[in-house]
């Protein structure tokens, strides 16, 4: 829909969409109408992706890597502060008031971008609008396009390795701690954390960096280094030790977003950003599932400390793989002698 309407009323239909059902989440009296809503909220908000391809569409693409950067950091400075202000919220004025709280912020969002967003869209002819894109136009298109189809699976690798410590860290920070005072919850929510700082911090840098020497060629260091990151953590002592090397994971792993989704729109026509962004969102969330599924799975089978090896394994990969397709592509569009 936003390649053949404009990319402007997707991101306000996604905002406006997500906070009247999220704010009609405080009237849900049973679980089943809850999660009727839930499931409501995943077919109508999709707010990041709608927004990334609005971005690529308006921005020179001299500028995408540090303009998607920035929007990266916007979203894990979100994802870090809205658990807390969540929780506040629902601490002073009850768990309903949070839901009416958080649909507000998604309208106020909607507001914004009809009101300071300019965007020159330009509808496709009467024979591309009533064009058909389906999945099989979709795999088509990708398969024409070098490159795109690697991405889209590392994509899928870097999400699973990244979400795939979720589950794990909590009860591994539980063996470190010697001294039973300790607030085990705080410190894995800390240990949590700083990635999630550390990545806001290096997001935009990242971009730019992929913005003048070439955004596969980032994307491929930030894996490879994130994936051997992981390995030292498998042999700390001590909490703190972790703390450190996560919040070095976090500098690393922090340019991996951008640089993806940088290649992802140099690489597809204007007209067809919408929905390849709407197939990059379907990868992150087919890795979020099955990231903490094989974390998971690592822990019970081969042991806590085996499942950074693991996870790091996943990331190395993922990362030598999209230097190899990244440098294949380059091959083969260069013209021969």
């Amino acid at each position: 829909m936003a390649d053949r309407r404009g990319r402007k009323p997707m991101v306000a239909r996604a905002c406006f969409g997500g906070g009247l059902i999220v704010g009609a989440m405080a009237l849900a009296r049973t679980p089943l109408e809850l999660f009727g809503l839930r499931t409501l909220q995943g077919g109508f908000s999709g707010t990041v992706a709608a927004t990334r391809t609005l971005l690529t569409s308006v921005v020179p693409a001299s500028q995408l890597g540090f303009t998607l950067g920035i929007m990266q950091t916007a979203v894990f400075v979100g994802n870090s502060f809205g658990p807390l202000l969540g929780g506040f919220i629902s601490d002073a004025a009850g768990y309903k008031v949070s839901f009416l709280a958080t649909g507000a912020l998604l309208a106020i969002s909607g507001i914004i971008v009809m009101v300071f967003v300019r965007e020159n869209f330009t509808p496709p002819v009467a024979a591309d609008a009533n064009a058909r894109h389906g999945w099989r136009d979709a795999v088509a298109m990708i398969e024409r396009t070098p490159g795109l189809s690697a991405v889209i699976v590392t994509l899928f690798l870097v999400s699973a390795a990244q979400n795939a410590m979720g589950p794990v860290l909590p009860l591994f920070v539980k063996t470190l701690v010697a001294d039973a005072h300790t607030q085990i919850a705080s410190m894995a929510g800390l240990v949590l954390g700083i990635t999630a700082v550390t990545s806001a911090l290096a997001a935009g840098f990242g971009g730019r960096i992929g913005d003048r020497y070439g955004h596969g060629r980032m994307m491929a260091v930030c894996a490879i280094i994130g994936g051997i990151l992981y390995i030292p953590q498998a042999l700390v002592t001590s909490p703190f030790e972790l703390l450190a090397w996560r919040g070095l994971l976090g500098l690393f792993t922090g340019g991996l977003m951008p640089g993806t989704m940088a290649i992802v729109a140099l690489r597809t026509p204007s007209a067809h950003r919408g929905w390849v962004f709407g197939l990059t969102t379907t990868a992150t969330a087919l890795g979020n599932a099955a990231g903490p599924m094989a974390g998971a799975a690592a822990a019970t089978t081969l042991g806590l400390r085996a499942t950074f090896v693991v996870t790091g394994l996943i990331l190395t990969i993922a990362g030598a793989w999209a230097a190899w397709s990244t440098g294949r592509t380059v091959r083969a569009a260069t013209p021969t002698p």
